[in-house]
């Protein structure tokens, strides 16, 4: 049997100055003797060992033979055991999984999609796993760009769950015509003027109390970083998924000190008024939000302007008054000038509401 073969290898003249001046370094025989050596770390990196027989077989190998040739029969004796093992259950989870993501994106039947489905089908870098992870993380992208748009979730109320009030007529006629009510836009902004405050407070305390700011909470989601990350991942509504997840971390801080009972908070309000706040920080033509997160000074001067009148408060769990107070945007100034004498002074100070008076 031929013990050894000629192989032809094209490389380019810098490649080659490399080669021979590693093999002048190491006193190699010559240039073939680094490419082998190169080869044979590479398969073992990858995990092919080489059978003793064999020329290039090492010498350090040698001496730890008896134990990789065990461990290797070994290993060669499970492998039919735990591929029949698991055979069954591993056709029903490719299988499973694979049907969820196809039957997804046949049911949105969007070009995108599907363009994005050969793509990475046919990726040869990627292992099927990848692949299907990769396709899930679209069809989650997809979705939450979906969202951007006020309609898409606004629809989702049925007509006795409308945001705003409607004339008493129109309301029984969609209700007796079982007909399913989508809120517009101006619908979604009754009582804009309470509900845009609201907003525009809880932005600015979401953005100071970052960690790049006040520290209160880690995240980095409404600044300069945190919005690059966000338009890469989100480039249809980058800025309302900075605004929930920053209110989510500040939700859970202040959770954390004051309780979840029956209390209200900034970042934990009753249900109608979270589902206003949604639907107003989706809309697509609020442009002066992101305005009060452009710096620490711009954040403070919007909750200034919020607050009638500078208030001074102990630091820790306050409370403020009972959940009528949020409803009839009686507590928006309160709230204002409490955070902004907090973020000034340095100490963290948590309004709060209680369910009912007393």
């Amino acid at each position: 049997m031929k013990r050894s073969e000629n192989v032809a290898l094209r490389i380019s003249p810098p490649v080659k100055n490399a080669l021979i001046h590693i093999a002048e370094k190491e006193a190699k025989k010559d240039i073939s003797a680094v490419l082998l050596e190169a080869v044979l770390m590479l398969l073992s990196d990858r995990g092919i060992s080489l059978p003793t027989e064999c020329p290039e077989y090492r010498v350090l190998e040698g001496a730890a033979g008896t134990a990789n040739a065990n461990l290797a029969e070994l290993m060669d004796q499970a492998i039919p055991i735990a591929r029949e093992k698991s055979a069954r259950w591993a056709a029903e989870y490719a299988q499973t999984r694979f049907i969820k993501v196809w039957t997804k994106i046949q049911e949105i039947d969007d070009a995108k999609l599907y363009n994005d489905a050969y793509e990475v089908f046919t990726d040869p870098k990627r292992t099927p796993r990848e692949k299907i992870r990769a396709m899930e993380f679209r069809l989650e992208s997809h979705a939450l760009a979906k969202c951007a748009r006020p309609l898409c979730l606004l629809a989702l109320y049925r007509a006795n769950r409308y945001i705003c009030r409607l004339p008493r007529q129109r309301r029984w006629r969609c209700r007796r015509a079982g007909r399913q009510f989508i809120p517009t836009r101006n619908m979604a902004r009754a009582k804009n003027d309470a509900l845009d405050k609201l907003l525009r407070l809880r932005v600015a305390v979401a953005y100071l109390g970052e960690k790049e700011q006040s520290a209160w909470w880690s995240t980095r989601f409404l600044g300069s970083a945190g919005k690059r990350f966000l338009e890469f991942t989100y480039p249809r509504s980058a800025f309302a998924a900075g605004v929930t997840a920053a209110s989510e971390a500040a939700k859970a801080f202040h959770d954390r000190r004051i309780g979840k009972g029956r209390v209200a908070h900034l970042f934990r309000l009753p249900h109608i008024l979270e589902q206003r706040l949604r639907a107003i920080l989706l809309s697509p033509d609020d442009s002066d939000l992101p305005s009060v997160v452009a710096s620490k000074d711009a954040a403070i001067l919007a909750l200034t302007e919020l607050s009638k009148e500078p208030a001074s408060a102990p630091e820790g769990p306050i409370r403020v008054g009972d959940n009528t107070l949020l409803s009839s945007g009686a507590a928006i100034p309160k709230l204002a000038a409490f955070y902004a004498n907090a973020f000034k002074t340095a100490k963290q100070t948590l309004p709060y509401f209680t369910a009912e008076e007393g």
